[in-house]
Protein backbone atom coordinates (compact mmCIF):
# COMPACT_ATOMS: atom_id res chain seq x y z
CA UNK A 1 0.00 0.00 0.00
CA UNK A 2 1.25 3.46 -0.92
CA UNK A 3 0.95 5.98 1.86
CA UNK A 4 1.24 9.67 1.25
CA UNK A 5 1.99 12.30 3.87
CA UNK A 6 1.71 15.96 2.90
CA UNK A 7 2.32 19.09 4.93
CA UNK A 8 1.10 22.49 3.74
CA UNK A 9 1.07 25.94 5.36
CA UNK A 10 -1.78 26.32 7.80
CA UNK A 11 -2.78 29.63 6.24
CA UNK A 12 -3.59 27.82 3.00
CA UNK A 13 -6.32 25.70 4.54
CA UNK A 14 -7.57 27.34 7.73
CA UNK A 15 -9.79 24.92 9.67
CA UNK A 16 -10.37 22.87 6.53
CA UNK A 17 -9.43 19.24 5.86
CA UNK A 18 -8.53 18.46 2.31
CA UNK A 19 -8.94 15.06 0.79
CA UNK A 20 -6.42 13.27 -1.34
CA UNK A 21 -6.79 9.86 -2.78
CA UNK A 22 -4.21 7.13 -2.78
CA UNK A 23 -4.55 4.12 -4.98
CA UNK A 24 -3.36 0.67 -4.04
CA UNK A 25 -3.10 -1.66 -6.96
CA UNK A 26 -2.96 -5.44 -6.43
CA UNK A 27 -3.60 -8.43 -8.59
CA UNK A 28 -5.67 -11.43 -7.68
CA UNK A 29 -6.85 -14.09 -10.10
CA UNK A 30 -5.58 -11.93 -12.97
CA UNK A 31 -8.01 -9.24 -11.97
CA UNK A 32 -6.97 -5.75 -11.01
CA UNK A 33 -8.45 -4.29 -7.87
CA UNK A 34 -8.31 -0.68 -6.85
CA UNK A 35 -8.54 0.25 -3.22
CA UNK A 36 -9.07 3.90 -2.33
CA UNK A 37 -7.68 5.38 0.80
CA UNK A 38 -8.40 8.81 2.13
CA UNK A 39 -5.55 10.78 3.57
CA UNK A 40 -6.27 13.78 5.70
CA UNK A 41 -3.97 16.68 5.14
CA UNK A 42 -3.52 19.15 7.99
CA UNK A 43 -1.75 22.44 8.03
CA UNK A 44 1.50 22.81 9.87
CA UNK A 45 1.16 25.81 12.15
CA UNK A 46 4.93 25.91 12.52
CA UNK A 47 5.58 26.66 8.86
CA UNK A 48 6.25 30.37 8.20
CA UNK A 49 3.32 32.36 6.83
CA UNK A 50 3.70 34.79 3.97
CA UNK A 51 4.01 38.36 5.16
CA UNK A 52 2.99 41.39 3.13
CA UNK A 53 2.26 45.09 3.50
CA UNK A 54 -0.98 46.52 2.03
CA UNK A 55 -2.38 50.03 2.10
CA UNK A 56 -5.83 51.55 2.54
CA UNK A 57 -7.07 55.08 1.92
CA UNK A 58 -8.93 56.86 4.72
CA UNK A 59 -9.15 56.22 8.41
CA UNK A 60 -12.73 55.73 9.66
CA UNK A 61 -12.79 51.94 9.39
CA UNK A 62 -14.76 49.54 11.59
CA UNK A 63 -12.44 46.54 11.69
CA UNK A 64 -14.97 44.55 13.73
CA UNK A 65 -17.84 44.73 11.24
CA UNK A 66 -17.15 41.99 8.70
CA UNK A 67 -19.56 43.22 6.00
CA UNK A 68 -18.36 46.81 6.30
CA UNK A 69 -14.72 45.74 6.23
CA UNK A 70 -15.24 43.55 3.15
CA UNK A 71 -16.68 46.47 1.18
CA UNK A 72 -14.07 48.87 2.51
CA UNK A 73 -11.17 46.67 1.44
CA UNK A 74 -12.66 46.23 -2.04
CA UNK A 75 -12.97 49.99 -2.64
CA UNK A 76 -10.16 51.60 -0.62
CA UNK A 77 -7.14 49.44 -1.40
CA UNK A 78 -4.38 51.68 -2.82
CA UNK A 79 -0.83 51.36 -4.06
CA UNK A 80 2.08 53.10 -2.30
CA UNK A 81 1.61 56.23 -4.41
CA UNK A 82 -2.05 56.44 -3.38
CA UNK A 83 -1.12 55.81 0.24
CA UNK A 84 1.30 58.75 0.18
CA UNK A 85 -1.37 60.98 -1.36
CA UNK A 86 -4.03 60.12 1.23
CA UNK A 87 -1.75 60.41 4.24
CA UNK A 88 -0.93 63.98 3.16
CA UNK A 89 -4.43 65.19 2.31
CA UNK A 90 -6.41 63.25 4.94
CA UNK A 91 -5.27 59.93 6.40
CA UNK A 92 -4.27 56.41 5.40
CA UNK A 93 -3.77 52.95 6.86
CA UNK A 94 -1.01 50.37 6.58
CA UNK A 95 -1.75 46.68 7.09
CA UNK A 96 0.87 44.14 8.11
CA UNK A 97 -0.65 40.87 6.92
CA UNK A 98 0.20 37.27 7.70
CA UNK A 99 -2.02 34.74 6.00
CA UNK A 100 -5.61 35.94 6.35
CA UNK A 101 -4.94 38.17 9.36
CA UNK A 102 -3.84 41.79 9.69
CA UNK A 103 -1.45 41.24 12.60
CA UNK A 104 -0.91 45.00 12.91
CA UNK A 105 -2.93 47.94 11.60
CA UNK A 106 -1.09 51.26 11.62
CA UNK A 107 -2.17 54.79 10.85
CA UNK A 108 -0.12 57.21 8.74
CA UNK A 109 1.93 58.12 11.82
CA UNK A 110 3.00 54.48 12.24
CA UNK A 111 0.87 54.16 15.38
CA UNK A 112 -0.72 50.73 15.93
CA UNK A 113 -4.51 51.09 16.05
CA UNK A 114 -5.57 47.42 15.79
CA UNK A 115 -4.02 43.98 16.13
CA UNK A 116 -4.87 40.51 14.79
CA UNK A 117 -7.83 41.51 12.63
CA UNK A 118 -9.34 38.60 10.61
CA UNK A 119 -9.68 39.73 7.02
CA UNK A 120 -12.94 38.85 5.21
CA UNK A 121 -11.06 39.31 1.91
CA UNK A 122 -7.58 38.06 1.11
CA UNK A 123 -7.61 39.33 -2.49
CA UNK A 124 -8.46 42.92 -3.42
CA UNK A 125 -7.17 45.49 -5.87
CA UNK A 126 -4.65 48.21 -5.15
CA UNK A 127 -6.42 51.06 -6.94
CA UNK A 128 -4.55 53.87 -8.64
CA UNK A 129 -5.43 57.39 -7.57
CA UNK A 130 -5.76 59.72 -10.56
CA UNK A 131 -7.33 63.06 -11.40
CA UNK A 132 -9.54 64.62 -13.97
CA UNK A 133 -8.15 68.11 -14.36
CA UNK A 134 -9.58 71.05 -16.26
CA UNK A 135 -8.28 71.17 -19.79
CA UNK A 136 -9.68 72.91 -22.87
CA UNK A 137 -9.31 69.81 -25.04
CA UNK A 138 -10.33 67.25 -22.43
CA UNK A 139 -12.64 64.41 -23.46
CA UNK A 140 -14.69 64.49 -20.23
CA UNK A 141 -17.00 67.36 -19.39
CA UNK A 142 -19.18 68.96 -16.77
CA UNK A 143 -22.05 71.15 -17.88
CA UNK A 144 -22.87 71.97 -21.47
CA UNK A 145 -25.99 71.12 -23.42
CA UNK A 146 -27.85 67.96 -22.52
CA UNK A 147 -26.82 65.30 -25.09
CA UNK A 148 -29.59 64.97 -27.65
CA UNK A 149 -30.02 61.25 -27.05
CA UNK A 150 -30.10 61.54 -23.25
CA UNK A 151 -33.40 61.72 -21.33
CA UNK A 152 -33.19 63.01 -17.76
CA UNK A 153 -34.64 60.72 -15.07
CA UNK A 154 -38.04 61.64 -13.65
CA UNK A 155 -39.99 60.88 -10.47
CA UNK A 156 -43.71 60.90 -11.02
CA UNK A 157 -46.07 62.93 -8.84
CA UNK A 158 -43.27 65.09 -7.40
CA UNK A 159 -41.74 68.47 -8.16
CA UNK A 160 -38.24 66.97 -8.24
CA UNK A 161 -36.25 67.70 -11.36
CA UNK A 162 -32.95 66.11 -12.33
CA UNK A 163 -30.20 68.28 -13.79
CA UNK A 164 -27.62 67.26 -16.34
CA UNK A 165 -24.21 67.28 -14.58
CA UNK A 166 -21.85 66.03 -17.27
CA UNK A 167 -20.46 63.08 -19.25
CA UNK A 168 -17.50 60.75 -18.73
CA UNK A 169 -15.83 59.28 -21.78
CA UNK A 170 -15.80 55.50 -21.33
CA UNK A 171 -13.23 55.16 -24.12
CA UNK A 172 -10.60 56.72 -21.84
CA UNK A 173 -8.44 53.76 -20.67
CA UNK A 174 -8.96 54.85 -17.07
CA UNK A 175 -12.71 54.33 -17.48
CA UNK A 176 -12.83 51.40 -19.90
CA UNK A 177 -14.02 49.18 -17.03
CA UNK A 178 -17.34 51.06 -17.08
CA UNK A 179 -18.35 49.03 -20.13
CA UNK A 180 -20.10 52.02 -21.68
CA UNK A 181 -18.92 54.55 -24.28
CA UNK A 182 -20.44 57.63 -22.65
CA UNK A 183 -21.65 57.81 -19.07
CA UNK A 184 -24.10 60.70 -18.73
CA UNK A 185 -24.58 61.89 -15.16
CA UNK A 186 -27.73 63.49 -13.78
CA UNK A 187 -28.58 64.60 -10.25
CA UNK A 188 -31.43 66.64 -8.66
CA UNK A 189 -29.51 69.63 -7.29
CA UNK A 190 -32.49 71.00 -5.35
CA UNK A 191 -33.06 67.74 -3.49
CA UNK A 192 -30.70 66.61 -0.73
CA UNK A 193 -31.06 62.91 -1.40
CA UNK A 194 -28.26 60.88 0.19
CA UNK A 195 -28.42 57.77 -1.95
CA UNK A 196 -29.90 57.54 -5.44
CA UNK A 197 -29.82 54.34 -7.49
CA UNK A 198 -30.21 54.75 -11.26
CA UNK A 199 -30.64 51.86 -13.68
CA UNK A 200 -28.73 52.48 -16.93
CA UNK A 201 -29.92 49.35 -18.75
CA UNK A 202 -30.77 51.91 -21.39
CA UNK A 203 -27.73 54.20 -21.08
CA UNK A 204 -29.67 57.13 -22.53
CA UNK A 205 -32.73 56.77 -20.31
CA UNK A 206 -31.78 55.97 -16.69
CA UNK A 207 -34.57 54.97 -14.32
CA UNK A 208 -34.74 55.80 -10.62
CA UNK A 209 -34.82 52.55 -8.62
CA UNK A 210 -35.64 54.06 -5.21
CA UNK A 211 -38.25 56.79 -5.78
CA UNK A 212 -39.69 56.20 -2.30
CA UNK A 213 -36.61 57.87 -0.77
CA UNK A 214 -37.48 61.23 -2.32
CA UNK A 215 -39.75 63.98 -1.04
CA UNK A 216 -40.31 67.51 -2.23
CA UNK A 217 -41.08 69.20 1.10
CA UNK A 218 -38.39 71.72 0.17
CA UNK A 219 -40.28 72.79 -2.95
CA UNK A 220 -40.34 76.52 -3.62
CA UNK A 221 -42.49 77.70 -6.58
CA UNK A 222 -40.08 80.63 -6.97
CA UNK A 223 -37.56 78.10 -8.33
CA UNK A 224 -39.99 76.89 -10.98
CA UNK A 225 -38.86 77.05 -14.59
CA UNK A 226 -40.09 75.28 -17.69
CA UNK A 227 -36.59 74.95 -19.08
CA UNK A 228 -33.94 72.42 -18.16
CA UNK A 229 -31.15 74.33 -16.46
CA UNK A 230 -27.69 73.71 -17.90
CA UNK A 231 -24.24 74.90 -16.85
CA UNK A 232 -21.12 76.35 -18.40
CA UNK A 233 -19.42 73.60 -20.38
CA UNK A 234 -16.09 72.73 -18.76
CA UNK A 235 -13.74 70.03 -20.08
CA UNK A 236 -11.42 67.72 -18.16
CA UNK A 237 -8.70 65.24 -19.08
CA UNK A 238 -7.41 62.29 -17.04
CA UNK A 239 -3.93 62.40 -15.58
CA UNK A 240 -1.78 60.21 -13.35
CA UNK A 241 0.15 63.27 -12.19
CA UNK A 242 -0.97 63.77 -8.60
CA UNK A 243 -0.53 67.41 -7.66
CA UNK A 244 -1.48 67.62 -3.99
CA UNK A 245 -1.33 71.42 -3.87
CA UNK A 246 -3.71 71.70 -6.82
CA UNK A 247 -6.09 69.22 -5.19
CA UNK A 248 -6.13 71.14 -1.91
CA UNK A 249 -6.51 74.51 -3.63
CA UNK A 250 -10.02 73.91 -4.93
CA UNK A 251 -12.19 72.54 -7.65
CA UNK A 252 -9.89 72.36 -10.70
CA UNK A 253 -9.42 68.60 -10.30
CA UNK A 254 -11.80 65.67 -9.78
CA UNK A 255 -10.59 62.78 -7.62
CA UNK A 256 -10.86 59.33 -9.21
CA UNK A 257 -9.81 55.80 -8.31
CA UNK A 258 -10.43 55.88 -4.54
CA UNK A 259 -12.95 57.99 -2.57
CA UNK A 260 -11.94 60.57 0.00
CA UNK A 261 -14.86 60.86 2.42
CA UNK A 262 -15.85 64.04 4.23
CA UNK A 263 -18.16 62.16 6.58
CA UNK A 264 -18.32 58.45 7.42
CA UNK A 265 -17.60 56.07 4.51
CA UNK A 266 -20.72 55.06 2.59
CA UNK A 267 -19.88 52.29 0.13
CA UNK A 268 -23.05 51.23 -1.72
CA UNK A 269 -24.15 47.68 -2.52
CA UNK A 270 -25.72 47.07 -5.91
CA UNK A 271 -29.44 46.30 -5.42
CA UNK A 272 -29.43 43.92 -8.41
CA UNK A 273 -26.26 41.87 -7.86
CA UNK A 274 -25.63 42.43 -4.13
CA UNK A 275 -22.03 43.25 -5.07
CA UNK A 276 -19.93 46.07 -3.67
CA UNK A 277 -20.12 48.89 -6.20
CA UNK A 278 -17.00 50.43 -7.72
CA UNK A 279 -15.97 54.03 -7.19
CA UNK A 280 -15.91 56.22 -10.30
CA UNK A 281 -15.14 59.74 -9.06
CA UNK A 282 -16.28 62.55 -6.75
CA UNK A 283 -17.34 65.78 -8.43
CA UNK A 284 -16.73 68.98 -6.50
CA UNK A 285 -19.06 71.95 -6.26
CA UNK A 286 -17.66 74.67 -8.50
CA UNK A 287 -18.72 78.32 -8.51
CA UNK A 288 -16.94 78.77 -11.86
CA UNK A 289 -19.39 76.36 -13.51
CA UNK A 290 -22.38 78.67 -13.58
CA UNK A 291 -25.98 78.06 -14.55
CA UNK A 292 -27.06 79.28 -17.96
CA UNK A 293 -30.09 81.37 -16.92
CA UNK A 294 -31.92 84.32 -18.42
CA UNK A 295 -32.14 86.36 -15.23
CA UNK A 296 -28.98 86.51 -13.11
CA UNK A 297 -30.84 88.30 -10.32
CA UNK A 298 -33.12 85.33 -9.76
CA UNK A 299 -32.12 82.08 -8.07
CA UNK A 300 -33.15 79.04 -10.02
CA UNK A 301 -31.44 76.57 -7.68
CA UNK A 302 -31.65 76.17 -3.91
CA UNK A 303 -27.91 76.66 -3.44
CA UNK A 304 -27.23 79.40 -5.95
CA UNK A 305 -26.87 79.60 -9.71
CA UNK A 306 -23.78 77.43 -10.02
CA UNK A 307 -22.88 73.76 -9.84
CA UNK A 308 -23.35 73.18 -6.11
CA UNK A 309 -24.09 69.95 -4.23
CA UNK A 310 -25.76 70.90 -0.97
CA UNK A 311 -23.57 73.13 1.19
CA UNK A 312 -20.79 73.29 -1.41
CA UNK A 313 -20.32 69.54 -1.13
CA UNK A 314 -19.16 66.67 -3.32
CA UNK A 315 -21.07 64.22 -5.50
CA UNK A 316 -19.82 60.62 -5.08
CA UNK A 317 -20.45 58.36 -8.06
CA UNK A 318 -20.33 54.56 -7.92
CA UNK A 319 -21.03 52.09 -10.71
CA UNK A 320 -21.59 48.39 -11.25
CA UNK A 321 -20.57 47.46 -14.83
CA UNK A 322 -22.40 44.12 -14.69
CA UNK A 323 -25.82 45.52 -13.79
CA UNK A 324 -25.25 49.05 -15.13
CA UNK A 325 -26.49 50.53 -11.87
CA UNK A 326 -25.20 53.92 -10.74
CA UNK A 327 -25.25 55.19 -7.17
CA UNK A 328 -25.13 58.91 -6.40
CA UNK A 329 -24.56 60.42 -2.98
CA UNK A 330 -23.38 63.76 -1.65
CA UNK A 331 -21.22 64.64 1.32
CA UNK A 332 -20.10 68.01 2.61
Amino acid sequence: MLKLNITVPGSAIPNIYRILKSIHYSKKDNREFIEWYIITVKGDSHMPKKKEIRYLAGWEVDFHDEDFLRSYLAVHGVNKKGFNFFKKVQSAIELEIEGDTAVRVLNEHKEVIERNVPLPLTQWNDHEVFFLEKHTNGNHKLGGDIPGEFILPTIESTNIKFHYIGTLDGKDPYFSWLGIDSLHIAYPLNDLNYGIYLDYSNPNKPIVLNPDTFNDDWYDPELETDEDITFTETHFKSTAQINIEKYLDGSDVILCGVPLWYQAPEVPICPKTNQTMKFVCSINSDHDIVANVNDDSREYLCFGNSLCFGDFGHLFIFWNPESRIMHLNIQF
